[in-house]
């Protein structure tokens, strides 16, 4: 599972595509909407951390 921001600039976006595609299955991308690279921890952005925590445990316990 990948969980990236869409205005990442500390890990361009495409590096992160395609490490992406280059995963086997099962897998999963989701974007953090105009996010960048640090909001996606709560003390930066409690919506983003929001949206990847819950993709997180959805992933956790259906491939856990």
């Amino acid at each position: 599972m990948f969980i990236y921001s869409e205005n990442d600039f500390l890990v361009p976006v495409d590096q992160q595509i395609k490490c992406y595609e280059a995963c086997g299955e099962p897998k999963k991308i989701v974007k953090l909407p105009g996010a960048q690279h640090y909001e996606s921890y709560y003390f930066c952005s409690p919506e983003h951390h929001e949206i990847g925590m819950v993709e997180a445990i959805e992933w956790f316990r259906k491939y856990l």
